[in-house]
């Protein structure tokens, strides 16, 4: 049952050593779980609802802050799943639901100036990225919008704004509306997948009404690019209608038009390059029902959702013609509440399902609860996620941070073998109690340091706490401060080499 309530609201070596700690002992097998709760919450209902993904059924939380937002709309969590940040790409507020220092005036410009009443009017049009070079900062790329007849809304300026959370509590935008690059860019579409080494970021931006695509790199020294690349046939312009998504896997990326046409492309993760065009034609978008489409990729990357109004289809990614492989999964109901709520955008869950959202402003969602199935077997059913308020907000955008690293791709360059230091092993070391509530004991048995160093990190890979040890110490107290329940990891490292890696469970 869905609940309802109220609420309100260093250094290289070391972290790369933890990361290499956590593969040495079989706890992450990739930096998968780094972030994995940065997709934990939902901002719906012009900031009024929040999804919550932390139990098998998701928990509905009211706010009492109206923050308009409509086609922009972008969140990111933290590292226990709690709302951290969500934008509408004119500002920028947080946990508490009050703008952050320095969050206002995002995207320049006269027609921002003009739409910002109700939200930035870009179809995935800004996206959070924990920077990769740096813990305590993150990145909000955004975008612009000018009108250019025929084409109607178009991106005109890319930008990033970077946010320093070293604070905590006292967060603020310390580089704001950070021109990229200018062009004339689809109507936003702003993706981005992990690259194949696990940490840095592939952006993907299409031009408008062409065949160009702007590819960007989001690494520890900063985002780097554009690099152009032409795939594919002349697309033609988006204005809102369209929508874009990589599969989980990295391995696809998929871009629906209004066109009633459908692009599917490989996706390499270690150059970021488009490849293997597939053009797959869809029925017809009646005139009078408009031309919203959307997509949405099954958990298992071997299935590609598609809606029109009226309609959803699956397509089979393994089949040999994904046009043959096309079937219906899905027709509009009629369902009035009290206006048709044709279907709209799509995104895939947290907890594995796909939600469809209504074309009008209503008091639910459509579900894909199976989209790992084929044909019917996925399981639509309408109107099913029922909302307390009337939601007319886009899902939000909000990338794939469980992707890790390709192991054994040229580019996964930042995995280290684990080393030891000669004479001293892991076995000559305990770390105890685990779980534990504050205290921490080290001992070293028959290993001999003069200088090591212990690290404590949160499921995050962040440094919360440090301190020197010693094997002379037999039995070494570290007295922790208060920490909140969870699962975090440690290592010990001495002359630069890891003794010990592990994890620990907190009361």
């Amino acid at each position: 049952m869905k609940s309802l309530t109220s609420k309100r609201g260093n250094n290289f070596l070391p972290r790369l050593l933890f990361l290499v700690g956590l593969i040495q002992v079989g706890l992450m097998c990739s930096i998968t779980s780094i972030g994995q709760s940065y997709d934990a919450n939902w901002i719906l209902a012009n900031g009024q609802l929040i999804v919550e993904f932390h139990e098998e059924e998701p928990n509905l939380h009211l706010t009492d802050s109206i923050f308009n937002t409509h086609l922009d709309n972008s969140c990111i969590s933290d590292s226990e799943g709690a709302l951290w940040f969500y934008a509408n790409g004119c500002s920028v507020r947080g946990w508490d639901y009050a703008e952050i220092m320095n969050g206002d005036s995002l995207n320049p410009g006269a027609q921002t100036d003009l739409q910002c009443s109700g939200g930035n009017v870009a179809t995935q049009g800004s996206l959070f990225i924990p920077s990769p070079g740096n813990p305590n900062h993150l990145y909000l790329l955004h975008m612009n919008l000018d009108f250019f007849p025929p084409y109607g809304a178009v991106g005109i300026e890319f930008f990033y704004s970077l946010i320093d959370v070293s604070d905590g509590v006292n967060v603020r935008i310390i580089e704001k509306n950070h021109l990229v690059y200018a062009d004339t860019f689809a109507h936003a579409l702003i993706s981005a997948c992990r690259h194949a080494n696990g940490r840095d970021w592939w952006l993907l931006i299409p031009e408008m009404a062409s065949n160009k695509w702007f590819r960007f790199l989001l690494d520890a020294n900063g985002l780097h690019g554009p690099w152009e690349q032409r795939v594919a046939t002349v697309l033609g312009e988006d204005n809102g209608g369209g929508w874009v998504a990589f599969s989980e896997d990295g391995n696809f990326y998929a871009r629906v038009d209004k066109f009633d046409n459908l692009h599917v492309l490989n996706f390499d993760r270690c150059s970021g390059l488009l490849s293997n065009h597939h053009y797959i034609k869809l029925p017809t978008i009646m005139p009078s029902l408009g031309n919203i489409r959307s997509l949405a990729f099954s958990p298992n990357s071997q299935l590609l959702y598609v809606n029109g109004p009226e309609f959803l289809y699956q397509f089979d990614l393994n089949a040999p013609s994904l046009q043959n492989s096309m079937q219906l999964v899905g027709a509009f109901d009629g369902y009035g509440d009290p206006h048709p709520g044709y279907f709209s955008r799509m995104k895939l869950a947290p907890d594995g399902k796909i939600y469809v959202f209504p074309g009008n402003s209503n008091f639910y969602l459509n579900v894909i609860h199976n989209p790992d199935k084929r044909g019917v077997d996925c399981n639509f059913v309408q109107h099913e996620f029922e909302l307390p308020l009337r939601n007319y907000t886009y899902p939000p955008n909000i990338p794939n941070f469980k992707l890790g690293r390709m192991e054994g791709s040229p580019c996964d360059t930042l995995f280290v073998p684990p080393v030891t230091t000669a004479g001293c092993t892991t076995d000559d070391m305990q770390v105890n109690p685990n779980p534990f509530e504050q205290e921490l004991f080290i001992r070293f048995d028959d290993c001999i340091i003069q200088e090591g160093r212990f690290f404590l990190y949160d499921a995050l890979g962040r440094v919360i706490w440090e301190e020197d040890v010693h094997s002379s110490d037999i039995d070494h107290v570290i007295s922790l401060p208060q920490l909140a329940t969870g699962v975090y990891f440690y290592q010990i490292i001495s002359e630069g080499k890891q003794l010990k890696s592990g994890k620990l469970l907190k009361y």
